[in-house]
Formats: structure tokens, sequence, C-alpha cells
């Protein structure tokens, strides 16, 4: 009965948090065949702590996507070359012809290393003041997930992310500062195994407390909550 009742605690906070869980220790890859399959399609909540590096973020994004997961995480906004000024999202990107156009309308193509490169086009560029200060131009250094990235800043913006992020997001922030309370930031052990196990019993542990906070008992039916 136990052993029942902390598999389907399973199912409470953990699913919120199992994002940060899983990127600290190590990416999705990490997740079990078992545990994909079960949460699978889901949605993921996540703030900008789980997407750092940014590296990281476009990794992490594009697995969810690959499995059909939805992603309600708070993107790294992209960097302004001057402040106040344009930011790679200010560029028309055709990722299908593999060019980019400035703000100016200069076009010019995106080479296979991803770097974009205006030179010259911004010489007499009249918005040259908003958009750099460097002697050769602007520079645009794309991500190999840009259009994946790109589109998350743009649904980040939107009121339905808004709308959703503020409404989960707190459970989110709980759950993990409940998780990692009483010197539990770190891992306990060395290798992946035995971390997975001690992590099992303590989101196990939690769950159970707070179900026991939330009323949890006994009744003719089954296990009932309040």
């Amino acid at each position: 009965m136990l052993g029942m009742l902390l598999a389907a605690l399973d199912q409470t906070i953990v699913s919120t948090a199992l994002p940060t869980i899983v990127g600290d220790l190590g990416g999705l890859n990490h997740l079990s065949a078992r545990r994909r399959r079960r949460c699978w399609p889901t949605t993921w909540w996540g703030s900008r702590s789980w997407v750092t590096p940014h590296t990281a973020a476009a990794s992490n994004r594009a697995h969810l996507l690959a499995a059909y997961h939805v992603a309600v995480i708070k993107p790294i906004p992209s960097r302004m070359a001057i402040p106040g000024g344009f930011s790679i999202d200010d560029f028309g990107m055709d990722l299908a012809s593999h060019t980019a156009t400035c703000p100016a309308g200069h076009t010019v193509p995106i080479p296979r290393s991803g770097h974009a490169k205006f030179g010259t086009r911004c010489r007499d560029s009249p918005v040259r003041s908003r958009c750099t200060t460097a002697r050769h131009g602007r520079e645009l250094a794309l991500h190999p997930h840009h259009g994946l990235l790109a589109a998350a800043r743009r649904y980040a913006e939107t009121d339905e992310f808004q709308r959703t992020y503020t409404q989960w997001r707190p459970m989110v922030e709980r759950s993990l500062a409940w998780l990692v309370r009483n010197g539990h930031r770190r891992v306990a052990y060395r290798g992946i195994e035995r971390n997975r196990i001690w992590l099992s019993h303590r989101v196990a542990a939690v769950d159970l407390r707070r179900l026991l906070n939330l009323g949890l008992h006994r009744t003719p039916e089954g296990w009932a909550v309040g």
C-alpha cells in the first residue's frame, strides 16, 4: 500500500519541478525512457535558471520539442550591442535561404559558421549609431537553434505566455525550495544512479509531507486530501 501511495505522489509537485532537476543532473538524456513515456506529452515550466548557459537553453528546448512537449520557460533575452539599440531579434532572418537583413535594409548571406557580417554596409547606415560601434561593422553570431530561441522570445511577449507563466511559476519555485532546503542543494552521492535513487526518495518525502499538510487521510473509498 505504501509503495502504491509513493508512486502516486510522484505525480504532484515533482512534475512541475522535473525540468530543473533533470537539468541540474546533466540534461534530459538522463531521464529514463519510462519517465519520458509517462509524462509525454506534457507542459514543462521553468525560469531562466534552467536555460543557462545559452547553449543548454537551446539544447533543452530542442529535446522538449522533439518529444512533442510544450515549454513554458522564460527565455534569456537577446543582447543589444548598444544600450537601447538593435538586438539580433531586430534583424530579419530567412533561415531557409540563409540570409540576414539589418534594420537599414541591407541583406547578407549567413555562412555555415553562422556568422553574418555586414562589413562596409554599416559605414554609411543611417541607423549605425543604434546598431554597432565596431570598426568593421555589425556581425551576428547565430546559434544552430536560432529559430527555436527567437520563437521562444516572441512567445514570451504574448499575453498567453505571461498568463500561464504567472499562474504556475510560483508553484515551481516553491517546489524547488522545498526540495533543496536543509542542505540538499547539491547531490548527495557520486554517480547518476545513486543520485537518482536518493532524489526519488527525497521527492517522495517532500510530496508526502505536502499531502499530509493538505490533510491526507484514509477513507473507505481510498486516499483523500482535505
